[in-house]
């Protein structure tokens, strides 16, 4: 049976606004030899709990979705996620070039319909970011960045939209 897929943004859900771009502010982010946790430490505790139980409650398979793709390889992600516990994602969209937030989540869209395509097996998913995108009873929106996906509510309609 194939397993439902949850296309994942990392920063506003996982990783909230406080720590919006301090990976780059930190002296150790370029540094080949430094630890993922060197540079990717600040993911929130309470929004990772959330996503564990949703991906344990569903047995989805993660996809990102994030701006994260630009700088970090699928093997890279992978590990990030094993670090913190969290079944590691089975693939990554491509790194989306934008100019302004309509074109992002247009392309963001458009790349989630395009993977949907090549993974017609995949009939059951959705998709959470903190932006708003026009994919109607499965996206979950994250409106508040300040707490992402710990926010009340939004566990229970992931894992509605992902057994649609």
């Amino acid at each position: 049976m194939t397993p439902s897929i949850l296309f994942l943004d990392i920063d506003g859900v996982i990783r909230l606004e406080p720590q919006f771009g301090t990976k780059f502010k930190k002296p150790r982010f370029r540094d080949p030899d430094a630890s993922m946790d060197e540079k990717n430490d600040d993911w929130c505790p309470k929004a990772v709990a959330v996503l564990k139980s949703v991906v344990t409650l569903s047995g989805c398979d993660i996809v990102v979705t994030s701006d994260w793709v630009k700088n970090e390889t699928l093997e890279r992600m992978q590990q990030l996620f094993r670090d913190r516990a969290v079944k590691p994602p089975v693939d990554m969209l491509t790194y989306v070039h934008y100019t302004n937030m309509d074109e992002l989540e247009k392309g963001r869209v458009d790349l989630i319909e395009e993977w949907l395509a090549v993974h017609p097996e995949v009939t059951k998913w959705a998709v959470v970011d903190d932006m708003p995108l026009p994919l109607y009873d499965r996206f979950v929106w994250c409106t508040d960045a300040m707490v992402g996906l710990a926010q009340p509510g939004l566990k229970f309609f992931l894992l509605d939209a992902l057994s649609r």
